[in-house]
């Protein structure tokens, strides 16, 4: 697993096993530990990874048969007799072991995701079939999928202690769990793909959408993102999609509390969740998207890019700056650049899968435009195009230097700043 000139072999035991590696800054080894050791039928996998505020180490996925989830010395056994269920553990910052929770019904049920508030609480989704209890303490929890041809999805909620708080869950929202990122005030954002008519509010409320997938094209869907509140009341959704199927992947929180999401789209889509009209079409297949809400869900942009082939971007993340890094493949010859610039990529093997990262440069907001280190009348002449009042805008025309409110949005407000962050004539 040591991957510098060191050696740090492991050999499986079982089926699949699990790992957790840990590389420094600078790309150096730290460690490796691994999980899912057990009886000759025992597997586990991770699927999902947070990072709790005092370090520790989430993981959480399906597993099978009889695993041992401690990689120390000790040993801590889960079995599940029936099908695959969800695990949730947690090391300690230095790799070493503190628990495992797990809990399913018997039929197919595994963990997709997990993040953490700033207070550790812990938030884990993925999909569940049949009848499962969600509380993997002595208390009880029970909730029945809707749509047991594909499964539900769930969202739920525990102390930093692995103590439970609560349980959600969403039916028809197509196969695979969805995404999660947790905002700095400790909301829980949810993105994935839905199909048919959905109510999206897991509580006793009631917010429907209809996917605009045409019935007679094979596995249409549509994309949604989901606001829920951190004790679990309900915020709000926004959906988007076209006749075909689209998928939301990975979702991810700006310094700003603004929302980016990514993943593919196919023929035509309107982007934007309001009442305006942003509508991308794809080059053939698949196209990759990213997209860009303000903490309200309002829209600001969306950017594409594609191939003659099925192109995905599957994971996204924003820096400190707020730059945006997209993940993912393509297939062909590909325009990287969303602006008027081109930057073209060419799979070494067409119709193949080849990586990508991709990032995206959303300035600083302080109005220095030409990054010169002063802002001036030089920076001046570019803040009239910029001024679009309410309505988006973007990161990719370099505008959101002058947003400095930070509402996604050049106005006058943003004007008045500027005239007072002047620094020379």
């Amino acid at each position: 697993m040591d991957p510098t000139e060191g050696v740090d072999g492991y050999t499986a035991e079982g089926y699949n096993n699990g790992f957790v590696t840990r590389v420094y800054p600078d790309g150096s080894y730290a460690w490796t530990v691994t999980f899912g050791q057990g009886d000759t039928n025992g597997t586990a996998a991770a699927s999902g990874m947070g990072v709790a505020p005092d370090g520790g180490i989430l993981l959480t996925g399906p597993f099978a048969g009889s695993v041992d989830f401690d990689p120390g010395p000790g040993e801590d056994i889960h079995s599940s007799p029936w099908s695959l269920d969800a695990f949730l553990t947690r090391l300690n910052g230095d790799g070493s072991y503190a628990w495992t929770l797990t809990f399913g019904g018997d039929h197919t049920d595994y963990g997709y995701a997990v993040g953490t508030d700033a207070e550790g609480n812990i938030f884990l989704t993925g999909t569940f079939l049949r009848t499962v209890d969600f509380d993997p303490g002595p208390g009880f929890d029970w909730h029945t999928a809707q749509y047991n041809w594909l499964g539900d999805q769930f969202v739920t909620s525990l102390g930093p202690d692995g103590s439970y708080h609560w349980t959600h869950t969403l039916g028809v929202l197509y196969t695979g769990g969805p995404q999660l990122a947790v905002t700095p005030g400790g909301d829980v954002l949810l993105v994935g793909m839905f199909h048919e008519t959905v109510d999206l509010d897991p509580t006793e409320g009631i917010d429907e959408h209809t996917a605009n997938d045409d019935p007679d094209v094979t596995n249409g869907a549509d994309i949604f993102v989901t606001l829920l509140h951190g004790d679990g009341s309900y915020g709000w959704s926004r959906t988007m999609g076209g006749v075909e199927q689209d998928r939301g992947y990975d979702v991810a929180v700006d310094p700003y509390g603004n929302i980016v999401f990514n993943g593919y789209f196919r023929d035509t889509v309107d982007f934007d969740p309001g009442d305006s009209v942003d509508r991308h079409t794809s080059v053939a297949q698949n196209d990759c998207f990213v997209t860009k809400l303000r903490s309200d869900g309002s829209y600001v942009w969306t950017a594409s890019a594609g191939s003659v082939h099925r192109d995905y971007s599957e994971y996204v993340a924003v820096d400190p700056d707020g730059d945006i890094l997209a993940a993912g493949g393509f297939g062909h010859l590909t325009d990287f650049d969303p602006t008027c610039a081109v930057d073209e990529h060419e799979a070494p093997v067409p119709f193949s899968y080849t990586l990508f990262v991709t990032k995206l440069l959303c300035a600083e907001r302080d109005g220095d435009y030409d990054g010169d280190g002063v802002i001036d009348l030089g920076d001046f002449s570019h803040l009239p195009p910029c001024l679009t009042g309410p309505g988006p805008t973007t990161c990719l025309t370099g505008c959101d230097v002058f947003d400095l409110d930070a509402d996604a949005d050049i106005d006058l407000t943003d004007f008045a700043g500027f005239q007072n962050a002047l620094t020379s004539p």
